[in-house]
This record gives C-alpha cells, structure tokens and sequence, in this order.
C-alpha cells in the first residue's frame, strides 16, 4: 500500500517530466527553417554602387557618435555642426584632382585611407597635397620608394601605414626628417639597414617590422640606441 510520501515522489516525478516534455516540444518549435532567397538584381547593383563611394567618417558637433556616411562632401557646407574625421577611398579611380581638392580643405580631418586599392606611386604627387592630414594608411597599396619621396615630409603627417607595400631599405632614408610617431611596415622588403636608418628619427614612438628581412641582432641594436621606441618584430 502506497504511503503518503511515496504518492507526493510519484506525483513529483510525473509533474518534472511533463515539464521536460513540453519543454522540448517548445524548443522544437523555436527552430527556424533557413529561407533561401535570391537577392534582387537592383539590391546587388546597389551594394556595388555603394562600395564605390568614397566614405566618409562623420563627427558630430558633441563627438559622442562616428560613424560612416556616403554622401558628398558638398553637403558639409550646409551642415557646420559635422565635421568629417575620417575619409577612405575604396578605388584608385577615386584619387582625382577634385576629389583630393575637397579632401584637403576640410577642418578636423584625422586620417585619410587607401587601405587595399590600387594606388601606385603616381598617385602620391596628389596624395601629397593633402598637407593637413596626421595620418595616412596606405597598407596593401603598389607605393613603393619613389612614391614614398613624394610623401615622407608632410609637414603634418605623424601615422604612416606602409604595410604590404614595395618600400624597401632605400625609401626608409627618404624619411629622415619627418615627425613620424608611428610607422607601420609590416611584410615589406626592408632590413636591418633600413632599420637603422629608422633609428634617426627622433620622435619615433611605435614600429612594426613584423614579416620583414629584419634580424634579432638588428632589432637589439635599434633597441639599445632607441629604447622609449616600441618595437613590434617577429618571435625568434
């Protein structure tokens, strides 16, 4: 004969068990079939149009939000409480005369980006003109050492990206005289003698030479003679 406790476990068990039932069946239902779609022909057009723009990183009057915007540079004139931080160029196409006009009189401008076009060194002579910009990211680009002539003495220019670039050992020297802070030459064809050439620039803070010819003897000489520069280099 069933006591009173054993009735209260049996109705226990039952009680959890329906719960893990319906529990289950709930969670069945939440799962959602994948839809496969085709994407309209006028959407894609779309997304490719807008890959080409040129984009622009906006900064509000109370700089509490940046974020990117598509539009011309034009409308900036009638909107003085935005002021444009960033500007990357998505194409070689897109480096014109007009285009680096606009680009160079804007107020407030922090970086501009060719991160991954094809930029080649005739590009630079506009690129050049662009006296106001701290910083430029031309990682992944064609430049190479006659290119980097053109830009090494922006009187402004404080940031260079040269990642994947063709700048090599000769082109390092060009820079002598800059106020480089931070140098970027990730996977390019520089050396210690690039390295040292690198050492004379007096107010270098940053350099990544990760994925270059650079040695660990050469990496220890830049050190003893430039110790407040921090160095990213390969693990030996």
């Amino acid at each position: 004969m069933l006591t009173r406790r054993s009735i209260v476990l049996v109705a226990i068990m039952f009680v959890g068990f329906a719960v893990l039932v319906i529990s289950y069946k709930w969670r069945k239902s939440q799962v959602k079939v994948p839809v496969v779609y085709e994407v309209p022909k006028e959407v894609i057009e779309q997304r490719d149009a807008e890959k080409r723009a040129v984009r622009w990183l906006v900064e509000r009057e109370v700089r509490l939000k940046d974020h990117f915007r598509e539009i011309d540079p034009d409308d900036f004139a009638r909107q003085p409480h935005v002021s444009v931080v960033h500007v990357e160029f998505l194409s070689a196409d897109q480096v014109t005369v007009e285009s680096i006009s606009r680009v160079k009189i804007l107020s407030g401008l922090r970086t501009v980006s060719f991160y991954d076009t094809p930029i080649k060194d005739e590009h630079t002579a506009l690129i050049a003109e662009l006296t106001n910009v701290p910083e430029l990211n031309l990682n992944f680009t064609e430049v190479t050492d006659a290119g980097l002539a053109k830009l090494a003495l922006l009187p402004d220019l404080s940031i260079l990206r040269l990642n994947g670039t063709h700048v090599t050992d000769e082109g390092l020297s060009l820079l002598r005289g800059s106020k480089l802070h931070t140098l970027s030459l990730f996977d390019t064809a520089v050396t210690d003698n690039g390295l040292a050439e690198l050492g004379k620039l007096p107010q270098l803070l940053m350099l990544d030479v990760q994925k270059t010819g650079v040695t660990p003897e050469g990496v220890s000489r830049f050190r003893e003679s430039r110790a407040r520069c921090f160095i990213y280099s390969d693990p030996y």
